[in-house]
């Protein structure tokens, strides 16, 4: 985090006010392995939300061991003979912790805190007095929001979203169904890493580059640790531990039951992210961003790991719930991981084990041809030894696994238009419970008919990808933002919305159609020209 500056990690806080600054503070230092104990004096956070979401909130703290003090005042603050920050509450109760963070906003004051006592002296508006890190007068107690002057929403969104979208995750939202009354309802309040690198493609390719390299800083600090222990997605705070569970108290939108808190997909494994995550630390490279040499460490690390995990199985892009398969678009993207490392060594004169990253290279990629391609189909099925379509596979050519115009892309692309394309929609595959655990029915994906875009493009189609295009942005609402789905059907969008996933779709459609035409630059670097 880069609003709250620590010399170094507390063992203790103690948080004064349960807003949404507060809570947003509690939830990061718990995940840091912070003991965080909440004060609040109302008795419940957040009181402008649904009680159910509060409680759902609440339920989500303690699960990540945040000791909340609810319906308590905070009446003295004191620094101990030990040096401890000691906060008396109102029912007479001492709370002690190494550091004490003030963000009780609009809602409290700061008169009846005997501040006086640790040498804190508010002006005359109540007001603190912080250095650049946030920091007190007094060393162990922080302030933040309307406490120094500034709003509390205004300071979080300003600060942290000027120094690189740390909070930028797949949609803000939870279980908008992707079928009307149907099962299919998820928690997609996250940070993907799929969605992180395909971000920080985008920022490359349109040249924000600062944006780009604090957003990497963001990956690399994300995936930081063991290989092994990669999660496919993190908490907005960079938190690990995502239970999901049902809300069954809530009718669900328009009656889409189950209502979902929390990701069991997080604990799932999906060999695509190594080559999300290496592609784009190779794209970053490539663009000059600083700190190269960490960010090699870590690839090198990852990449070791694939080689142990490689030949396994997996749950795939969509996350199915059905069995584990070997799915084409992640031995494609395993594929990518040792191309861009192969490149890396090649374009950047790094070191590393070059000629296993070949081997292994084109190893996975002759038994991608081989197995992942069905000549009675005609095309590159969802997975090995399989009948069925799955769009994902349209990333081949963007990624560089084959040219544009070969017969086995051209095919695919015309087996996906006629199977799973709906007007100018492409569904992502035939859902059947036999594939993902789930029964049928959903609206079609709005990133898989951009992907068709991009696929057209690259395979000389120009024309009909430039139609498809204008037909695909025209479905955006009236402040030009997509959802996850859209059926068409009923007219209307589905899914959790706004979707970060739909909107990268669009981005690499718009610059694949630029370079295609001759209007834009090439983007190098771009989810559409990856290698």
């Amino acid at each position: 985090d880069n609003l709250l500056e620590l010399s170094h990690l507390p063992k203790s806080m103690i948080i004064v006010g349960g807003g949404v600054i507060g809570t947003e503070y509690a939830c990061m230092m718990a995940t840091l392995g912070v003991r965080v104990i909440l004060t609040e004096a109302r008795p419940s956070l957040l009181d402008f939300v649904d009680s159910e979401i509060s409680e759902a909130l609440q339920y989500r703290m303690r699960a990540m061991g945040v000791t909340l003090r609810l319906g308590e005042r905070v009446d003295e603050i004191r620094i101990s003979p030990d040096g401890l920050v000691q906060a008396t509450l109102q029912s007479g109760k001492h709370l002690r912790a190494d550091t004490l963070l003030y963000c009780i906003g609009r809602q409290g004051t700061t008169e009846k805190l005997g501040l006086e006592n640790v040498g804190l002296i508010p002006d005359n508006r109540g007001r603190l007095k912080v250095n650049d890190d946030y920091q007190t007068e007094v060393p162990h107690i922080y302030a933040v929001g309307d406490v120094i002057g500034f709003p509390a929403l205004a300071s979080t969104s300003m600060e942290q979203g000027r120094r690189a979208s740390c909070h930028m995750y797949g949609e803000p939202t939870t279980s908008l169904p992707e079928q009307i009354g149907g099962p299919r309802n998820w928690d997609y309040r996250f940070c993907w890493l799929r969605d992180a690198t395909l971000v920080l493609l985008a920022l490359l390719s349109a040249g924000y580059t600062d944006e780009a390299g604090a957003w990497r800083d963001w990956l690399l600090r994300a995936v930081a640790g063991s290989p092994a222990q990669l999660q496919i997605l993190y908490g907005l705070a960079g938190e690990r531990q995502l239970p999901e569970f049902e809300l069954p108290w809530l009718p669900g939108y328009e009656g889409s039951r189950p209502v979902r808190v929390g990701n069991a997909a997080a604990e799932q494994f999906q060999l695509d992210v190594y080559g999300e995550v290496i592609s784009a630390l190779h794209a970053g490279r490539t663009a000059g961003l600083g700190g190269d040499g960490v960010a090699w460490q870590v690839q090198q690390a990852i990449l070791a790991h694939l080689e142990t995990v490689l030949g396994q199985p997996d749950s795939g892009l969509w996350e199915v719930r059905g069995p584990l398969r070997h799915f084409t678009h992640s031995r494609i993207m395993v594929w990518v991981a040792f191309d861009r490392a192969v490149k890396d060594v090649e374009m950047h004169g790094l070191d590393g084990d070059v000629e296993t990253w070949r081997r292994l290279r084109d190893q996975v990629h002759a038994e991608v041809c081989e197995q992942g391609w069905n000549p009675a189909v005609g095309a590159f099925t969802q997975y090995y030894g399989g009948t069925g379509l799955d769009a994902a596979v349209l990333i081949m050519a963007s990624v560089g696994f084959l040219p544009g115009d070969d017969p086995r892309v051209l095919g695919t692309i015309d087996a996906v238009c006629a199977t799973l394309k709906r007007g100018c929609l492409v569904d992502r595959y035939e859902t059947s419970e036999a594939v993902d655990g789930l029964p049928p029915g959903e609206g079609a994906f709005l990133a898989t008919s951009f992907w068709l875009v991009t696929a057209l493009a690259l395979a000389g189609r120009v024309e009909q990808a430039q139609e498809l295009f204008g037909q695909l942005a025209a479905l955006a609402n009236d402040v030009g933002l997509l959802a996850e789905e859209y059926d068409p059907v009923a007219g209307r969008m589905t899914g959790n919305f706004p979707q970060a996933f739909s909107h990268l779709a669009l981005v690499d459609a718009a610059t694949t159609l630029a370079c295609a035409t001759g209007s834009g630059a090439a983007p190098w670097g771009t989810p559409g020209r990856r290698g």
